[in-house]
């Protein structure tokens, strides 16, 4: 069985040592291949008709986007022939109404399809239902959405009300934001902080004013969209190396420093920066960081790392990945992270030296030319620090990391191929196939469970998975019942891939990744 897999992937050895994506089951591999190609057909088919269609009769709307005669589209037709052959078929997955707060339960509204799901006239329209299901799906690992701060969030709006209306670099830092950034730079261990109103914005807007032309930038291959944006907007030289594979960053360093800038004649790189993320979303690993930072010191390079999915889920004291993995913060450069996570509010911050902040406030765009966060978000993030620092903040924190590993090891036991590293609330279950991905999700909803479907171009083609986002408010009984919804589903489509014996050998490494990842380094003194 694992020969076909390695005949495709071109690999010898172990199929455990190849890439995730790279090891799918033979018969499952067969069957995508089949779907994949007999979609492909019926497809183009239909591409081919909508072209003949527009040659005869081309000032009549089409199924293809109108485009007004004389005028280019404004869509690249390749683009939507993805959209429309491929993802407005499956649309439904996404964009669901949500009729609460985002807690261990939720309500969904259901929605009822009106026409073709392959034409731009299909629509989903809600209807006077709705089903309660067990949260797998938002990103709320410390339970702060439950409405714990809810009163000083009013007490905020009251006072300042309901927006800044304002960038921060004009009047729309209040008292509030002050006090906030100068908190979260102590709690975190930083001279000082900014704080954004976008997560997204926080690393697509403040990259290009760290890094310029004449920069090297080495970048995790699984890096965020956000990071990705902010690195190609900069105009600096941009390198991607293997994926938490510090060995292969220091390699590629190395050559990098030996042949110089190529569009300088091999003249030194300027400044060498290397970003990566103390949690990785779509596959649920934790940064090598002591690693990474051994390679950073040897060879003078500044060190970035995004911790929106790690902030407060990671370390005994919610402080993120160098909380968890006893790093001193003095080693990172620039700590960037979200709070739209485990702090049940919206917006980023990035947090270094000062001299480095007073120069981010002046020269990145977010404060100059974005609003500033809500009053009402600020104040929440910093009810929710506070709690955090509490006893019973202390009370969450053990509860997500339980929950997360008690998830884990339950679908692994269950025989379900589950990747990513203990105390990851980000719990990723391989599925391989996109279509069964497509009846995953909606399978789960129907019997009460919601959850993420990941597939391509998010993923490889052959990367589809669930991902699970664990919570501390998730009670046990809430976890039990959506591992035995899974697990109906897997029977349901072949998707339990890991054997009895192979189940004995996860098991094994589970208990290893316990020994190893729950209490990784003896933590510094405070």
């Amino acid at each position: 069985m694992q020969g076909l897999i390695r005949f495709f992937a071109g690999t010898k050895g172990d199929a455990d040592k190849l890439p995730i994506e790279e090891q799918i089951p033979a018969l499952t591999l067969l069957s995508f291949i089949w779907c994949h190609t007999l979609c492909s057909v019926f497809n183009w088919m239909g591409q081919f008709y909508d072209w003949i269609h527009d040659y005869f009769y081309p000032n009549a709307p089409t199924s293809l986007v109108y485009v007004k005669p004389g005028y280019a589209g404004l869509a690249p037709w390749k683009d939507y022939f993805f959209f429309r052959r491929y993802f407005w078929r499956i649309r439904c997955l996404w964009e669901r109404p949500v009729l609460n707060a985002p807690g261990s339960t939720i309500k969904v509204q259901l929605r009822e399809g009106q026409g073709l799901a392959c034409v731009e006239s299909y629509s989903l329209s809600p209807i006077d239902q709705h089903v309660d299901v067990v949260n797998l799906a938002s990103y709320n690992y410390l339970g702060f959405a439950d409405g714990s701060c809810n009163s000083d969030v009013e007490s905020a709006i009251h006072s300042f009300g309901t927006c800044s209306s304002s960038p921060a670099m004009e009047l729309g830092q209040t008292i509030l934001h002050k006090q906030l950034e100068q908190e979260f730079a102590t709690f975190i261990g930083k001279e000082e902080s900014i704080i954004y109103s976008m997560g997204y914005a926080t690393n697509s807007t403040t990259i290009p004013a760290l890094i310029y032309p004449g920069d090297l930038v080495f970048s995790d291959s699984l890096n965020h969209a956000s990071i990705v944006a902010g690195c190609r907007s900069s105009g600096a030289t941009i390198r991607v190396f293997r994926h938490n594979d510090p060995q292969d960053l220091e390699d590629m360093i190395r050559v990098a420093i030996s042949l110089g800038n190529p569009k300088k004649s091999g003249a030194p790189w300027n400044k060498i920066l290397i970003i990566v993320e103390g949690i990785y979303s779509m596959e649920g690993e934790i940064l090598r960081l002591a690693e990474i930072v051994q390679v950073k010191k040897k060879y003078n390079c500044y060190l970035y790392v995004d911790e929106a999915h790690s902030i407060g889920a990671l370390g005994d004291h919610a402080r993120g990945i160098c909380d968890h993995t006893g790093v001193d913060t003095a080693d990172v450069d620039i700590l960037m992270g979200t709070f739209t996570k485990s702090f049940g509010s919206m917006g980023g911050y990035i947090a270094a030296n000062k001299d480095l902040i007073h120069f981010i406030r002046t020269n990145a765009f977010s404060p100059v030319y974005a609003g500033s966060m809500t009053p009402g978000c600020v104040e929440q993030i910093r009810a929710a620090l506070r709690e955090i620092q509490s006893d019973k903040g202390k009370k969450r924190i053990v509860a997500l990391r339980e929950n997360s590993n008690y998830f884990r090891r339950r679908l692994l036991e269950k025989g379900f191929k589950v990747i990513g590293d203990m105390n990851s609330p980000v719990v990723p279950m391989m599925i391989f196939h996109p279509l069964k991905m497509t009846e995953f999700s909606r399978e789960s909803l129907k019997r009460g469970v919601a959850t993420v479907g990941v597939g391509p171009p998010v993923t490889g083609v052959n990367g589809s998975r669930a991902r699970f986002c664990i919570s501390a408010s998730l009670s046990r009984e809430d976890l039990d019942r959506a591992i035995g919804v899974v697990e109906e589903i897997g029977e349901l489509l072949l998707c339990r891939y890991v054997d009895d014996n192979g189940k004995a050998l996860e098991q094994h490494k589970v208990e290893e990744m316990i020994k190893e990842k729950v209490n990784p380094v003896p933590k510094r003194n405070e």
